[in-house]
């Protein structure tokens, strides 16, 4: 008995040191710290020449990180366009120090490998990763602006140079190949722009106001724009132009029973209208999960019902649109794809069910592997998935009439990103289990294949 004593006496002496030296190691602990990134400090713009490529472009200094007790980390600089995600970045790795010098041929580089356009202002994302023992932290990523030169075996490529072209001040127009005629389609900002090379030239075009359609080389006036789109073509050899304004809306918004035909943005109980696609030529597109059957319409104008696209009274539930009408039928509760072609005056519904599909998938090209989770909120299809290396598709019906592939063919290695309807395959480059989501909201189509 008394031996029990003693060592009962001995346990709680060792328990309530143990307990103290706990708390101890609670309140010690050096909490885990990314690093910070200190210049460049977002405000820097800087204009790179041929004839300083050997100098230095800038010095990328940064706060040291603290990764846990006898971690030693290196550091690894990533870099991104200004609208991108850092899902493919590129990198400068293996850092022992907090900095980095950089020489101004070797940004020049890197910004062409980026896809960037010579002779205008790129904005630029940079962040700094701290990397010890399988412990990662990331700095807040700092933006900055720079104009790279272009080299002798570039595509020169013609663009509209302005505030149409939006905060990066040059829109690149396309090709007809074998020719020197350019052209786009775009839902520009009201602004002014000329049209501009990006050859080592940088030549601009200008309106000539004594001849109707003519350019005049580094002369002339600017152009406006209003918030439309417009079909803009250029002639280098005839000196010639042509700007033709869309007569289509920017903008189509669904209402109906699914947001109880709320068509305003401030009404707190219902969702506000669904945005839909434009595809800039007369013919628009999105997503509605409907909770049962119900019918909508489509407006113009947030807040306003008129004009508004409807199904024909006359034609009812065989796809013709017109203004004013009855509502549009849909036939069951799902994921709706919804179409409005303004120029045909046509609509169609058609049910999904989304899965994804391809060589790197559990039934290849076979069968398409459904998703399992469904957030209505966020409309937000998910599940966790075995993959191995190959491509993948997502796909909303068995005739791959609706499916979703990257954004375009640049980006077909990107397992974050935006979704386009019919792009290309996305790649799979290791075998592994996958969290992998889609979400489709509205016009925006979104997905994200991480790896656990």
């Amino acid at each position: 008995m008394k031996y029990s004593k003693i060592l009962l006496g001995v346990m709680a002496i060792l328990f309530a040191f143990t307990s103290c030296k706990n708390d101890d190691d609670v309140v010690n602990a050096k909490p885990i710290t990314a690093p910070l990134l200190q210049n460049p400090d977002g405000s820097a713009n800087y204009v790179l020449q041929e004839a300083d490529k050997d100098g230095t472009f800038d010095t990328f200094l940064w706060k040291e990180a603290y990764l846990g007790e006898g971690l030693t980390p290196t550091y690894e600089l990533q870099f991104d366009l200004g609208t991108g995600d850092f899902s493919s970045p590129k990198k400068i790795s293996d850092l022992k120090m907090n900095y980095y010098s950089m020489k101004v041929g070797d940004m020049n580089q890197m910004l062409r490998e980026m896809g960037t356009t010579a002779g205008v202002m790129n904005s630029i994302q940079c962040r700094v990763v701290a990397k010890a023992d399988g412990v990662e932290k990331a700095s807040t990523p700092v933006s900055f602006l720079v104009n790279r030169w272009i080299y002798q075996d570039e595509i020169i490529v013609i663009g509209l140079y302005g505030t149409t072209a939006g905060a990066q001040e040059f829109l690149p127009m396309v090709n007809e190949e074998g020719t020197n005629k350019w052209s786009i389609t775009a839902l520009l900002d009201a602004g002014t722009f000329k049209f501009k090379d990006n050859s080592y030239r940088q030549t601009t075009y200008g309106k000539d106001t004594e001849n109707a359609g003519k350019l005049i080389e580094n002369s002339g006036d600017s152009f406006t724009t209003l918030n439309k789109v417009y079909t803009i073509t250029f002639d280098s050899d005839a000196m010639t132009y042509s700007i033709v304004e869309s007569s289509f809306p920017n903008q189509l918004y669904v209402v109906g029973g699914w947001n109880g035909w709320n068509n305003s943005n401030d009404d707190s109980t219902n969702p506000i209208p669904a945005i839909m696609h434009n595809n800039l030529d007369g013919t628009y597109n999105g997503f509605i999960n409907f909770s049962g059957k119900d019918g909508f319409k489509i407006i113009e104008t947030i807040g306003e019902w008129d004009p508004q696209y409807a199904d024909s009274s006359a034609d009812p539930g065989k796809g013709t649109l017109t203004k004013g009408g009855d509502n549009i039928p849909v036939a069951e509760a799902g994921m709706m794809f919804i179409e409005a072609d303004l120029a045909k005056m046509s609509w169609k519904v058609t049910k999904t069910e989304w899965g994804i599909i391809g060589d790197a998938t559990p039934h290849k090209w076979d069968k398409q592997t459904n998703f399992t989770s469904f957030d209505a909120v966020t409309s937000t299809y998910s599940f966790e998935q075995d993959l191995t290396k190959g491509e993948i598709k997502f796909r909303g019906t068995s005739d791959w009439a609706v499916n979703f592939g990257a954004i375009d063919d640049a980006h077909v290695g990107d397992l974050v990103g935006k979704a386009k309807i019919g792009g290309p395959n996305i790649k799979i480059e290791e075998a592994g289990t996958y969290i992998i989501k889609l979400q489709l909201t509205g016009s925006n189509y979104n997905y994200s294949i991480v790896k656990k």
